[in-house]
């Protein structure tokens, strides 16, 4: 019940670093700053940080700068975490067991107000224990492929 707008991605940021993409929408259809945007595939690609008359950046969720909860649960596995930077990830405040041998879908929580609940963020793996032994840590992989084509979530948005 959502209305998306589809739109080309037209332009990146100059600096690799900002992870800034541009794309061919804006105020004249209905973008506004705060709103999420996905890949063909669902996957959350980051959210509009600026919206010009017919033109909008998106900032990357793989951003230094963006934080945001998620959530995953896996076989007697479940969490709800910080993803930053989208690098490297602490699953949680201490031990928990649990089959960490596959991969686990990881969604955003809500929890934050920045990103609407269950959009799929990436896939947790290759699950090892802290240096301290008092975390689980993981990578999350995402969407990084070169777009195209991407889809605004255009209501709700989340500051």
């Amino acid at each position: 019940n959502k209305k998306i707008i589809v739109a080309d991605v037209v332009g990146y940021a100059v600096d690799p670093l900002l992870r800034t993409f541009i794309v061919n929408r804006g105020e004249e259809e209905g973008v506004t700053e705060g709103v999420s945007v996905v890949s063909e595939h669902g996957f959350l690609l980051g959210r509009v940080v600026r919206v010009f008359k017919r033109r909008s950046f998106v900032e990357k969720i793989q951003s230094p700068n963006v934080e945001f909860l998620v959530h995953f649960e896996g076989k007697n596995t479940r969490s709800d975490f910080v993803a930053k930077g989208m690098v490297n990830y602490v699953l949680g405040t201490k031990i928990q067991k649990g089959n960490y041998e596959e991969q686990i879908p990881v969604v955003t929580s809500g929890l934050d107000g920045k990103f609407p609940p269950g959009l799929l963020v990436g896939e947790a793996d290759t699950f090892v224990l802290s240096r301290d032994q008092t975390f689980i840590e993981s990578v999350i992989k995402t969407d990084n492929e070169t777009k195209q084509r991407v889809f605004i979530i255009a209501e709700g948005t989340y500051q």
